[in-house]
């Protein structure tokens, strides 16, 4: 695979590889979770210059976009369960509340062969520089439905995301979002979701545990905000450092 995924820069780009001349490297990446239709196997890689890539196992091609993270290194590359959707974040400098200087959060459609492009981009401006996210799968199982044609796409579980400034923030493909807890007090370490109990698991940078629950069985992003179950301090000589991305 080494000799595969390889970053073919134009020669003359030089200024992407920044003052010292050295070139980009990958921050992130992540396999498909299921086989797309056909056995296929998919490769997500982000990149420090804000390039996203699909690789495919299947046909040995990679596609490439470098316009929806304008430049800001990549944080964090996800899949949905089902290989259909694949999320990406970067952790661009924010400096004030303006929408269109906040980082993005990125929605992609996938295909079987890798093929991906943009479906909605997420902007909240108090997540600040985004470095985590997580599928809430609890919330798509609720919604499973029948579909009447066989290249209907199905439904996107929301995910939740933040960062720097502790804020946890909930979106989805169909382009809403909205802040559903407020800051922590401090950024985060560490996003983990029990799907069995819909809970999310929250440690932030003060080794702070917290557990949410969320208000409603089946959430949108217009709906209230979610409820503490449980917190406390972690002990700073703990291995919480462990979990940090």
């Amino acid at each position: 695979m080494h000799d595969e995924v390889v970053r073919n820069k134009p020669s003359n780009d030089i200024e992407a590889r920044g003052k010292g001349g050295v070139g980009c490297e990958a921050t992130c990446f992540t396999w498909s979770p299921a086989p797309v239709q056909g056995g296929n196997v998919l490769l997500g890689i982000g990149w420090s210059d804000g390039n996203v890539m699909v690789w495919s196992e299947k046909d040995r091609l990679q596609r490439t976009d470098d316009e929806a993270h304008s430049g800001a290194p990549i944080s964090f590359i996800s899949f949905s369960p089902d290989s259909s959707r694949m999320i990406s974040g970067d952790r661009r400098v924010v400096g004030g509340q303006r929408q269109q200087d906040a980082a993005v959060l990125c929605v992609w459609k996938v295909d079987n062969k890798g093929r991906f492009s943009v479906l909605t981009p997420h902007k909240r401006p108090t997540a600040g520089s985004l470095t985590h996210a997580i599928f809430r799968t609890a919330d798509a199982a609720a919604k499973k439905k029948l579909v009447a044609s066989a290249f209907a796409a199905a439904d996107m579980p929301p995910v939740y995301f933040g960062g720097e400034t502790g804020t946890i923030c909930m979106g989805t493909d169909m382009g809403s979002s909205s802040d559903i807890i407020p800051s922590l007090g401090a950024a985060l370490s560490a996003l983990h979701y029990m799907h069995e109990r819909d809970i999310l698991v929250v440690i932030n940078a003060h080794f702070n545990l917290s557990t949410r629950a969320q208000a409603h069985a089946h959430v949108s992003c217009s709906r209230g905000p979610s409820h503490s179950r449980f917190q406390l301090r972690l002990p700073v000589n703990s291995h919480v450092q462990a979990c940090r991305q």
